[in-house]
């Protein structure tokens, strides 16, 4: 699918929200910052201004951290999210890029993976247990070296 990319801004919160919801409290408390890199991310092919993802992060001097990406639920598992990745580490982890991820979130973690990222640590019980788990899930701690890195 081909998509276009644009900055992300307070204006876009409520089309956030759309994409994965509740995510838009998290992003506006980190949109002040002066290290916030985030983009929107649009079809080509559909004929809307509504955004199919997001991808939002941290960047200081070509080291980032991607603190939260999603894909609209129609728009999955068609290179989305791939591109999203390599274009955020392009624009703003030259050096290094850093992520974390659900344990079992196996599809994101080989993503991951297939685009360079190494398993670099491990948090314990991050993530809280959701209906049906019996126990919280481990954030796992990914790391890609950049384009100069």
């Amino acid at each position: 699918m081909q998509i276009s990319f644009s900055v992300m801004t307070e204006a876009d919160l409520a089309a956030i929200d759309a994409i994965h919801d509740q995510a838009s409290a998290k992003l506006k408390g980190m949109m002040d910052q002066p290290a916030f890199a985030g983009m929107m991310v649009y079809s080509m092919e559909t004929m809307t201004d509504l955004p199919v993802g997001y991808i939002a992060g941290l960047s200081i001097m070509g080291e980032a951290d991607i603190i939260d990406l999603a894909v609209g639920m129609p728009y999955r598992r068609q290179g989305i999210g791939r591109q999203m990745v390599m274009r955020f580490c392009e624009q703003h982890g030259q050096h290094m890029t850093h992520l974390e991820v659900a344990a079992s979130n196996h599809a994101a973690r080989q993503l991951y993976q297939s685009l360079g990222f190494e398993e670099t640590g491990r948090r314990r019980g991050y993530y809280p247990s959701e209906k049906g788990m019996t126990h919280a899930d481990d954030a796992v701690r990914m790391t890609r070296s950049g384009l100069t890195g």
